[in-house]
């Protein structure tokens, strides 16, 4: 027991041996033998002495290294293969600063310092000054230079939106394995990197990906793991905005009220979350037979939503009605189609038309304006759901197989004309009012499928997406 006692004060254990618990009865009870009594109670004295001293020592010694290490820095105190772990994580440079600052530069109210841009291409007056989207028709203008082809991301993109500005081009890109990148496609000629930024705020594949329309500093994403997050430039973090037990499969913000983010699941689920009140506004019911493929809120009517489902049918729905939860609320129109809907879209002029993908060979464009306001007008809690017919089919081909991602149509910045993916590695752009072909965009230097695209708000720039992760920007 003092050889026991000696060691853990020797190892500067002080505590450890004082808050040590007394011996088994058994031990208590054991009695030498009458011989040796004496001897062992000297033994006994000179060892409780020697403990006593070790201890003040052990005591001194831990009091002497604490005030030593005050002035070591806290990875000096590290194991040594810790250290070294540390030191191979990647460290922020002056171009993660000069990203920053350039989205944070647009926003309202904020910095107007002119943004980097490549020698030769003129840049915008910022949002201040924007100007009208050029018409879809100047698309047929655009040309890819090698310059503008970029890999932003690990796998497959499926969602891809510009920052709205006009002073440079700022591009959010996330992909199946919920990586989101930001490209500054804009980056001065002579700088060496490629301009992404690339991130992995999820573990699963993105359903959606949006900018706040009034605050450019936060980027909103949802993903099948069930979250929903915001990329908070200021703070330089992605904060977890919320997180169910669901499997999110679609995701939009609203316009007029950015903080109602509406979300769809793969169980045909749509409900919605209100970040200023951290709890859901609109709980989750069903609203499809099968997963919902994309969600989207009308320009011109913040509370008129449209759900695209596998199960073959496009439901418009008043939000507002929504809020009680449960099955009950109808749809203010369902759209019945042949086959899948992979996406439906409002037009971004707000006038009621809604752009809708089928898995059929078919592109569809709805007027809706009309049924909407009507049942907007209406004071009933619930209106029977109406039927509509397309005021314009076009045959694309949107069999894109087991190995591309499906085609997903959008509408260009100035709401006359209409953006898709075809399997010929190009991008086509469609008039949605007579179904005439307005552009068709191809290069040498896209070898691949554009499965996923974007316009850009001033008309005249497209982002055209990949597989392979690669980004193609057309330019007029």
């Amino acid at each position: 027991a003092c050889h026991l006692l000696f060691s853990g004060a020797a190892e500067g254990k002080a505590e450890a041996v004082a808050a040590a618990p007394s011996p088994p009865p058994m031990m208590a009870s054991f009695s030498p033998p009458s011989s040796s009594l004496a001897a062992a109670a000297g033994v006994a004295t000179r060892s409780a002495a020697s403990a006593a001293t070790a201890l003040a020592a052990a005591a001194a010694a831990a009091e002497e290294e604490e005030e030593e290490e005050e002035d070591v820095p806290l990875s000096a105190r590290l194991p040594p293969a810790a250290r070294a772990a540390a030191a191979a994580l990647p460290k922020p440079d002056e171009r993660d600063g000069a990203l920053l600052r350039l989205v944070t530069s647009g926003q309202e109210g904020g910095s107007r310092e002119e943004a980097p841009r490549q020698k030769g291409k003129p840049a915008g007056k910022g949002r201040g000054a924007a100007k009208p989207p050029a018409a879809a028709s100047s698309l047929a203008r655009c040309s890819l230079a090698e310059a503008d082809v970029a890999k932003v991301t690990k796998s497959a993109v499926v969602h891809l939106q510009f920052q709205p500005r006009d002073d440079t081009l700022l591009l959010a890109a996330g992909d199946k394995d919920g990586h989101v990148s930001l490209w500054h496609c804009d980056r001065a000629e002579d700088d060496p990197s490629d301009g992404v930024h690339l991130h992995r705020p999820h573990k699963q594949y993105i359903c959606g990906l949006r900018w706040q329309p009034h605050s450019l500093d936060c980027l909103f994403s949802a993903s099948y793991d069930g979250t929903a997050k915001c990329l908070r430039l200021g703070r330089r973090e992605f904060v977890t905005l919320c997180h169910a037990d669901k499997e999110f499969s679609a995701f939009t913000l609203g316009q007029a009220c950015p903080s109602l983010l509406y979300l769809g699941t793969n169980d045909g689920e749509v409900g919605g979350y209100d970040t200023r009140a951290g709890a859901l506004s609109h709980p989750f019911a069903a609203r499809h037979g099968r997963k919902v493929n994309t969600l989207s809120i009308d320009a011109g009517r913040d509370w008129l939503l449209a759900s695209a489902g596998s199960d073959a049918a496009v439901h418009v729905w008043d939000a507002r009605r929504l809020s009680g939860g449960g099955g009950g609320a109808k749809p203010v129109a369902t759209l019945s189609l042949p086959k899948a809907s992979q996406a439906a879209e409002w037009a971004p002029d707000g006038s009621g038309r809604l752009a809708v993908t089928c898995f059929d060979d078919r592109l569809r464009v709805f007027s809706l304006a009309a049924l909407a306001d009507k049942a907007a007008a209406s004071s009933a809690k619930s209106v029977p759901a109406a039927s509509a017919e397309p005021a314009l089919a076009v045959r694309h081909c949107t069999a894109t197989g087991r190995w591309v991602v499906p085609f997903r149509a959008t509408w260009t910045a100035s709401g006359d004309g209409v953006l898709v993916g075809g399997m010929k590695r190009t991008a086509e752009v469609y008039d949605p009012a007579s179904g005439s072909r307005l552009a068709s965009l191809s290069s040498e230097h896209m070898t691949a499928i554009p499965s996923r695209n974007a316009c850009h708000q001033g008309g005249t720039v497209v982002a055209a997406a990949t597989n392979s992760g690669r980004v193609h920007i057309y330019r007029t």
